[in-house]
């Protein structure tokens, strides 16, 4: 091929530039992480039997409920390791409210008789 032929090739053009609509419809279903959720939650989980807290436990327990109590107003950000479907659960969020018997974490209720520990 001689260098007067590459003059002859016509230029090639792009193609028009998509609308940024059409172009958000083509990534939408687009998930790279699909499925990561659900194996993070299976990891916090752990099947076991229900452990019997001894008395000292319950009192650290319930001496930690009553600090949050006088702080609640702050929505404290706890740690807590609690029993939920036969497995232990770790999980971190708001402490919204304190109740006898219950705490309301995340918008969930957890029973204080579930919990293993609190921090």
């Amino acid at each position: 091929m001689k260098e007067e032929d590459l003059y002859t090739f016509p230029y090639p053009f792009s193609k028009p530039k998509m609308d940024l609509n059409t172009r958000a419809k083509i990534f939408l279903p687009f998930n790279a992480l699909k499925g990561f959720e659900e194996k993070i939650n299976e990891i916090n989980q752990v099947d076991t039997t229900k452990v019997q807290l001894d008395d000292n436990m319950k009192e650290e327990i319930q001496s930690i409920l009553t600090y949050y109590s006088g702080i609640l107003s702050s929505k404290p950000y706890i740690h807590i390791t609690y029993l939920e479907n036969e497995c232990y659960r770790m999980d971190t969020g708001l402490l919204m409210d304190i109740q006898p018997g219950y705490i309301l974490f995340k918008n969930k209720i957890i029973y204080i008789k579930d919990i293993y520990e609190i921090n």
